[in-house]
């Protein structure tokens, strides 16, 4: 019995001690760790990925099995357990990104199971010293893309964030994201009153030429089409608000016709030019204060007379939303699930339905401007003035009016308040004595920077691409 229970813990302790050497051993490697790690966001576009893992691994299966979506070029290197993922160039802004390894493993829906998902911070378009700059929304990485001072304007990003369009000399031009690789799309053209957009899925750009007429330029093909020619270019849509609109399908062009008795219509074109037909007829005389377009294009919203009108895109089903209330300018905008419009009348903030019920009015005092939604929907943000104090600073609101808050104090802040694609950050002008200041700051006031100055402020208007657009 002594010699058998000798036995059983020698078996027993061998066993044990097999077992602990060769598990360990033989355990799989871990990754212990990713950067960018999971669910991060606002990742700056010039930021390496590493992955660690507790083993020592074979180099090659690990690289031929690295996949990244949207893709990327780039080179490996590593750091004993470490695998260090250089880009060939930084990452597109406002865009999420997935890190996999190998694709035996899928969902339902065939995707690779995902070891990272991380999101790039937006980026900011903005014009210094004559020049068209970059910065991160936080005011890092700011950097000259023109580095030659000329006479630029409107640096707007096309969709996908990969190039971006502006104006030089009146003409129309595009460039890559880092400034390089810069051609012009037209060619004596002289863009008028700096009017020109692009489509919303990047691969047209519309403006007003120097004699009047709308034209598109296909920015892949380089070829022209003329969407409109007055038939007076002296008496032509120059000077006039918001002279043309892209449908949110960049499918067909909104604008404004005069005709010879100066009576003024919406018409709609394809962008080619063939198609076209007026969507409202001989409605008023030459007193344009623009039209908007619902997020998913079936709903117009237009302004005659100081009354504010929705229509389908077809032009049909007109009706009055505003009631009794003057609207003050084109100040109006669906919210982004379409449903409500706002709008400014006497210098205060009102909301409708889209359907023209619940007309309700948000702000009080006749001393609010420039309302706009979130992109969330959940909130507005607007200026309101002080004539005592002689400022103007920029507050934030629910949309139902409630929690007013400033997000500036004692400023003069100017037109175009500019959010970027999340709804992060915010970008503003102010004026100061005979000094401009264009600024960026967290949504809720923090983090103010100045990222330009000077005596003369070289924008004239808003721009509507000025962040980097989500590209998700």
């Amino acid at each position: 019995m002594k010699i058998k229970r000798l036995l059983t813990i020698l078996v027993l302790t061998t066993y044990y001690l097999l077992l602990t050497t060769y598990s360990v051993g033989a355990q799989p490697p871990e990754i212990v760790s990713v950067s960018p790690s999971k669910g991060v966001q606002e990742v700056k576009t010039d930021t390496l990925i590493r992955i660690t893992f507790s083993k020592e691994m074979d180099k090659k299966s690990v690289e031929d099995n690295f996949a990244i979506e949207p893709q990327v070029k780039g080179k490996f290197s590593w750091q004993e357990k470490t695998l260090i993922f250089h880009l060939e160039r930084d990452f597109i802004p406002s865009t999420t990104y997935t890190i996999s390894l190998g694709t035996v493993v899928k969902d339902a829906q065939g995707r690779p199971l995902a070891i990272s998902c991380f999101s790039t911070i937006d980026q900011l378009l903005y014009i210094d010293r004559e020049n068209i700059w970059i910065a991160n929304a936080d005011g890092s990485g700011r950097r000259n893309l023109t580095k030659k001072a000329g006479n630029y304007f409107g640096p707007m990003w096309l969709k996908g964030n990969k190039k971006i369009i502006f104006e030089l000399d009146s003409d129309l031009w595009m460039m890559n994201r880092d400034g390089n690789d810069k051609r012009p799309l037209t060619t004596g053209k002289a863009v008028v009153s700096h009017e020109f957009l692009p489509s919303p899925d990047g691969k047209k750009v519309a403006f007003l030429s120097k004699n009047g007429e709308v034209r598109v330029v296909d920015i892949e093909k380089g070829t022209e089409a003329r969407i409109f020619s007055p038939e007076n270019p002296k008496k032509s849509n120059l000077g006039l608000g918001c002279p043309f609109l892209w449908s949110p399908d960049s499918a067909y062009l909104l604008y404004n016709r005069l005709s010879k008795e100066k009576i003024l219509d919406i018409w709609m074109a394809s962008s080619d030019g063939k198609e076209e037909k007026p969507l409202t007829k001989n409605r008023w005389e030459s007193n344009d204060w623009g039209f908007k377009f619902s997020s998913d294009g079936k709903k117009i919203a237009y302004a005659i007379g100081g009354a504010l009108y929705i229509m389908d895109n077809e032009g049909s089903d007109k009706k009055k939303v505003s009631g009794d209330i003057e609207l003050n300018e084109d100040k109006f905008s669906f919210s982004p699930d379409g449903r409500q419009i706002l709008f400014l009348a006497n210098y205060n903030i009102w909301a409708v339905d889209s359907d023209g019920s619940n007309l309700r009015q948000l702000t009080e005092g006749s001393n609010s401007n420039y309302p706009n939604w979130l992109p969330n929907g959940e909130k507005i943000i607007f200026t309101k003035s002080d004539e005592e104090k002689n400022t103007n600073d920029i507050w934030i609101m629910d949309k139902e009016g409630e929690d007013q808050v400033a997000l500036t104090r004692e400023k003069i802040v100017l037109e175009g308040l500019e959010f970027s694609s999340d709804g992060r950050y915010l970008a503003f002008w102010t004026i100061e004595g005979t000094e401009y200041h264009f600024w960026i700051t967290n949504i809720d006031g923090t983090g103010v920077q100045i990222l330009s100055s000077g005596k003369e402020r070289p924008v004239e208007k808003p721009n509507p691409y000025l962040w980097s657009q989500s590209t998700d």
